[in-house]
């Protein structure tokens, strides 16, 4: 918010105004795809139609390495004590 104030100025809440419309353009673009290509709606899914089963084997594995590593940390860290 700071850092909004300092380079918008007096025009803040403009600024929001436009950061806000600029995500909804963003989420109907996605919805748009979403209903375009069907299925899940999973990333492996989205990358299997655009760029081919290689890449959407990497995202897929990927993800799920990342679920495990976080799973890992959590575990292991202060926070489940």
């Amino acid at each position: 918010m700071i850092a909004a104030a300092n380079q918008a100025g007096p025009a803040v809440v403009l600024s929001f105004v436009i950061s806000g419309l600029a995500c909804t353009f963003a989420a109907l673009s996605y919805a748009e795809l979403a209903s375009s290509i069907g299925g899940c709606g999973s990333a492996y899914a989205y990358e299997y139609v655009t760029f081919g089963e290689l890449i959407a084997w990497l995202i897929g594995w990927t993800s799920l390495s990342l679920f495990l590593y976080f799973i890992y940390g959590y575990k292991n860290s202060n926070l489940n004590r």
